[in-house]
């Protein structure tokens, strides 16, 4: 046999070689028999195994040395391995698992996972705590567990992850401490720790990380004052601590510094002292800016107007003992989008400027100041709302107005002298009590005096007590029947006109419908007022009830509350607060209430009651519930102002229904007998029964008197008498009729009657 020629020895050996070649690249999952495959530690096999198995996953993916060859994308996460092709070595260096509603936990296994830069595992429904061995993982560089239910607290060994730049742990049920050691991150530029149950105050050391752009403590328990350290924060854009209970003064020297700030909330805090105008107005790139709801005091100047990046800029509430006109003009008014001035004390007329000039403007809210002239003739912006409502603005009501069927707006308690076309009836438009100089206004269009004097003429009170089922229907609760309040209205008088109600505020967003002020509850209430708080009337800042036609007198007047709105942990309303004041008669009797707070861990319906004078006959009864912008403000829609179940009012001084009948019924009675009385005296005196002129006498004959003849005159009376009424028994004669008669002065006299007269004779 002859030797194989050398090309066909070629041939072979390159055939071999290509052979070889793509048994190395055939599929991992079917051929495990190669040695150089790069393969995970079994440590970091066994940690995946753990954690997986504590997540839930509804199907376990299968979890092998050579996974990060083989991939287990089918499973909807992610896996990303760092693989040494010299070593035949993985590493774990990302997980992303997320929007997967798993119920599970986090195994502490993850910290082993020492290779790990990247772990997110937000938006399923994981609960327990934060593994403490989280702290191991010197790589990451991103921690993401938001939007889960984990409780307890922040593990302080978080504090060591000294590459950690995103910390993302918001919406979640964490509670405690933010850990002091904190500061050590200096390489974090995100920290985001809103709607959890984080209390205590804000560590001085997050002044230390400089690289800091964004950092979010909204929605928490946080109390003490702003840290002066964090004005070292130059990079910071984003700041927000809105809906905490922070206190004292606000450092204004060193915040001067924040330069880069874009967006910047401290609203529904306890933070006081002067409002810090002067800090702002350095803040040159600031856009949005929301200081409501504290307890500032001072003025708004034309330098905070003026901030040429202004969109947003809402204040309220600021302490009444500075009052100040708005600024005549501003510099970039067609830049606002949103502003909100409320409770602020601001007087004068409204610049024009907000009607020709800001052409951006979609929400606008001026009320409870002192506002005076007129309307703006005309709005240029295609606004969403407005609200003037609490003013001293007067004039027309400008015909625009009726034109604006898109626009939510509010002109309520205000002295607008007329209303000169018809108010169409497509429109959210609140005019209770708008126009008290109008001769044309509807009753509840005028003032509240002037719709006590039309439900209650003459002041003549009509009922002692009230009941009303707060955005319900009719029910009757221990004997008392509770008047409906389901109506939709923005106002609304009763059918009997003995109450009203008027709301102010919008939720703010896009659409919204006046069915968003009545809400219901999910949850059952076992008690015996049951009825009375499955639903409830919501206002997002104002809300005032008016009793007419009431009695004179002192009143119990019972308040009831049940929260049905920010109960769910799902959705993490459970964590939003909802503070407000409640007025009766004009008297703050409950500040900054909070009915969860205290409703307590049972969550049972409260009620809370408070005595009130009504000081005439008919006079009101006002129980104005405001909500001052504390607690919870964003996160639209907004349903953080006042909520109420039920109202009762009940008289504290004696009136027993029975003795008051009894009482009433002798009253007209004797009355009665006064007036038939007076009737009979008066038809006696016509008749001349109660004369005292002496009545007339007639002459029947003579008489001896003192030995001389006199004439014997006697009354008609008297002669009656005498003849004993005209008796047969007297009767004489045969002409005529004669009468024989008796006196005590002589024997006898004879009366003679011939036709129409009488002769009469004594003898």
């Amino acid at each position: 046999m002859s030797k194989p020629s050398l090309r066909l020895q070629l041939t072979k050996l390159v055939f071999y070689h290509i052979l070889l070649w793509q048994l190395g690249r055939w599929p991992q999952s079917k051929f495990h028999c190669r040695a150089d495959v790069p393969r995970l530690p079994v440590d970091e096999v066994s940690a995946l195994r753990a954690i997986m198995r504590d997540l839930e996953f509804k199907q376990q993916p299968a979890i092998t040395n050579t996974m990060c060859v083989d991939g287990v994308s089918a499973y909807g996460f992610t896996f990303n391995c760092d693989c040494n092709n010299a070593t035949n070595l993985c590493r774990i260096s990302e997980i992303e698992i997320s929007n997967l509603d798993l119920t599970g936990t986090i195994h502490e296994g993850v910290g082993y996972l020492s290779n790990l830069r990247r772990l997110i595992l937000s938006s399923n429904k994981l609960h327990g705590s934060i593994p403490d061995t989280l702290g191991n993982l010197m790589y990451l560089g991103t921690l993401d567990l938001s939007q889960n239910q984990l409780s307890g607290p922040i593990p302080a060994s978080l504090g060591g992850l000294v590459s950690l730049r995103y910390l993302y742990l918001q919406y979640n049920l964490l509670s405690g401490g933010i850990p002091r050691n904190f500061g050590s991150l200096t390489k974090l530029t995100e920290l985001y720790l809103q709607f959890n149950m984080l209390s205590g105050t804000i560590p001085e050391g997050f002044g230390d990380l400089s690289l800091l752009t964004t950092m979010d403590l909204s929605e928490n328990q946080l109390s003490g004052p702003l840290p002066e350290s964090l004005g070292k924060l130059k990079s910071l854009t984003t700041f927000l601590v809105s809906a905490n209970y922070l206190s004292e003064k606000f450092p204004n020297t060193s915040y001067g510094n924040l330069t880069s700030l874009k967006k910047f909330s401290i609203a529904g805090n306890y933070i006081s002292g002067p409002l810090p105008v002067e800090t702002i107005a350095k803040w040159t790139n600031i856009y949005y800016l929301v200081l409501m709801g504290n307890n500032f005091e001072g003025r708004v100047t034309e330098e905070i107007f003026s901030l040429q990046n202004l969109q947003y800029l809402l204040i309220s509430d600021l302490a009444t003992n500075h009052s100040f006109p708005l600024p005549q003009k501003i510099a970039n008014s067609a830049n606002f989008f949103s502003l909100t001035l409320r409770n602020c004390s601001i007087t004068g007329p409204i610049p024009k400027y907000i009607g020709e000039e800001m052409t951006s403007l979609r929400y606008l809210d001026l009320s409870f100041n002192y506002l005076t002239g007129g309307l703006p003739h005309y709005m240029k912006s295609d606004m969403i709302y407005m609200s003037f409502s609490g003013n001293m603005l007067n004039g027309p009501v400008p015909r625009w107005i009726f034109r604006a069927s898109q626009t939510r707006m509010d002109l309520s308690f205000n002295n607008f002298s007329a209303v000169d076309s018809a108010v169409p009836s497509n429109l959210q438009l609140n005019l209770f009590a708008c126009c008290p100089n109008s001769s044309t206004s509807l009753p509840d269009m005028m003032d509240t005096f002037g719709m006590k004097n039309t439900y209650c003429p003459r002041n003549k009170p009509k009922y002692h007590s009230l009941f009303i089922n707060c955005g319900g229907e009719e029910t009757t609760v221990l004997g008392n029947i509770y008047d409906q309040d389901n109506d939709t209205s923005l106002s609304y008088t009763s059918p009997k006109k003995n109450w009203a109600y008027s709301l102010s505020g919008d939720i703010g967003v896009l659409k919204s419908n006046t069915s968003d002020f009545i809400k219901s509850t999910t949850r059952g209430v076992s008690i015996t007022e049951a009825p009375l708080y499955e639903k409830a009337r919501l206002s997002p800042v104002s809300l005032k009830y008016y009793a007419f036609c009431l009695r004179k007198g002192t009143y119990n007047v019972t308040l009831h509350f049940h929260e049905i709105i920010y109960t769910n942990v799902a959705d993490y309303t459970s964590l939003r607060k909802r503070a407000f004041d409640v007025y009766i008669q004009g008297n703050r009797t409950l500040n900054y209430f909070d009915i969860r707070d205290k409703e307590g861990i049972g969550e049972k319906p409260i009620s809370v009651s408070h005595s009130a004078e009504v000081v005439h006959d008919s006079d009101l009864l006002e129980i104005h519930l405001y909500w001052p912008g504390k607690g919870s403000i964003a996160y639209q829609p907004n349903f953080n102002g006042p909520l109420i179940s039920a109202i009762s009012v009940n008289p504290e001084f004696d009136i027993s229904p029975d003795k008051y009948k009894r009482l009433r019924i002798a009253l007209i009675t004797i009355a009665s007998f006064i007036a038939a009385l007076l009737l009979l005296l008066a038809f006696a005196w016509r008749m001349g029964w109660l004369s005292i002129k002496e009545e007339p006498k007639i002459k029947i004959g003579q008489e001896k008197k003192d030995d001389e003849l006199k004439d014997k005159l006697v009354t008609v009376k008297e002669l009656i008498k005498a003849t004993e009424n005209f008796s047969d028994n007297t009767k004489l004669g045969r002409f005529g009729t004669v009468y024989k008669v008796n006196f005590y002065t002589c024997i006898h006299f004879i009366i003679f009657v011939i036709l129409f007269y009488s002769i009469i004779l004594c003898g």
